[in-house]
């Protein structure tokens, strides 16, 4: 892949960038607006390779800090030396899990993007020669959108040609979000539904007793899986959630390291595990974490919601993996993602998959980050 490539690394760069959203109603971001921290890596020839990390809209300043540190066992070194696998793993302590390991990965996507590059081969060339369609689900129904906004919501992805839906619930009142979950279904007919309750998100979090109590009421739907019922920590609820029937649990999306997610595939937790390629740990990891869990028979989700640099990074691990058939495709777009996609997927009445762009296909030009300065205030809180 990488071992015989002399040339060495010139710099590593960290970024922020705010872009505004467009397309629909989004809740938690101020001003409409999301922060993205980005990864830079240009190698002695000038190629640049990109990657982009998904906690940094949390905090972009420990995100650059952390990306900082780690230039001194990046720049100067050949790319062959660089053990570019073994890289998110190499230190210990601090490399296991949370936001430095999130970062790592982050960093290793951006060497394979540059590698890519230099290679003039797409990034998924790397793992299989061929690759598939991966069908996708429509990301949207915010939680703060009233039924008559979710019916539109519905008819906009009808129309693009997507037949699942997801929604958000758990932050209104409930009779309310019984009664968006039945416009959405009605609206849809036969095609199928996403009920996503972000317990890893808004701070009205749910417990075992009342996930149970929610998804006996939630069953009657038949969605194809209900997504975050607990929060991320609460192992113990996961573990009584799993023998709850006639129910789909996914999880996974706010984790990182081989510590949560084992936990999750080696005690089959849920039925989905979504793995995010910009936050769980670079594409090697999550690449690996997917072959695990089919041993399980759990199915893998990738968790895109960033720039089209994020979609594509989740799209490369979707198209050359089997055991994902499904991809999220946000319904909100940001306006950052005109300018930095290079036509790097194709997407057909509802299946999308990479094209054969060097790379990711993604270039971030002084012109962008000029036009896209960060806003230096914290853009999402709930």
């Amino acid at each position: 892949m990488f071992y015989d490539i002399d040339e060495k690394i010139k710099s590593l760069n960290v970024f922020t960038l705010s872009s505004n959203f467009e397309g629909g109603k989004i809740h938690g971001h101020k001003n409409n607006s999301k922060n993205i921290g980005f990864i830079e890596i240009i190698s002695e020839s000038g190629i640049k390779g990109y990657s982009e990390n998904y906690s940094a809209i949390y905090s972009p300043e420990i995100f650059e800090a952390i990306v900082n540190y780690f230039q001194k066992f990046v720049v100067g070194k050949k790319i062959r030396d660089l053990k570019i696998i073994n890289l998110p793993n190499s230190f210990t302590f601090i490399g296991r899990n949370g936001f430095v390991k999130s970062t790592l990965g982050s960093i290793e996507v951006a060497i394979l993007d540059l590698i890519g590059k230099l290679r003039k081969k797409p990034s998924y060339s790397f793992f299989k020669k061929k690759i598939k369609y991966t069908k996708c689900y429509y990301s949207g129904g915010s939680v703060i959108m009233s039924p008559k906004e979710v019916f539109n919501d519905v008819s906009i992805a009808m129309k693009k040609g997507f037949e699942i839906y997801k929604m958000r619930i758990g932050l209104v009142n409930w009779k309310k979000d019984i009664e968006r979950i039945k416009v959405a279904k009605n609206r849809l007919e036969k095609k199928d539904i996403i009920l996503d309750a972000i317990m890893g998100t808004h701070k009205k979090v749910w417990n075992y007793e009342i996930a149970k109590k929610k998804i006996s009421i939630l069953k009657r739907f038949k969605p194809l899986w209900i997504e975050e019922p607990l929060h991320p920590d609460d192992i113990s609820g996961y573990f009584k959630l799993k023998n709850l029937k006639d129910i789909n649990v996914a999880c996974g999306e706010a984790y990182s390291g081989e510590l949560e997610y084992n936990l999750i595939i080696d005690n089959k937790l849920s039925k989905f595990l979504q793995i995010d390629v910009t936050n769980s740990g670079g594409f090697i990891f999550a690449y690996n974490l997917v072959k695990k869990a089919e041993q399980k028979n759990i199915k893998c989700v990738p968790h895109v919601w960033g720039s089209e640099l994020s979609l594509i990074s989740n799209l490369v691990l979707a198209s050359i993996s089997k055991n994902i058939e499904y991809f999220e495709f946000p319904s909100i777009k940001l306006e950052i993602s005109k300018f930095i996609n290079n036509d790097s997927y194709i997407l057909k009445n509802g299946f999308i998959k990479p094209t054969d762009v060097y790379g990711l296909g993604v270039n971030i030009t002084d012109e962008i980050k000029s036009r896209f300065k960060y806003k230096k205030i914290n853009s999402f809180t709930i």
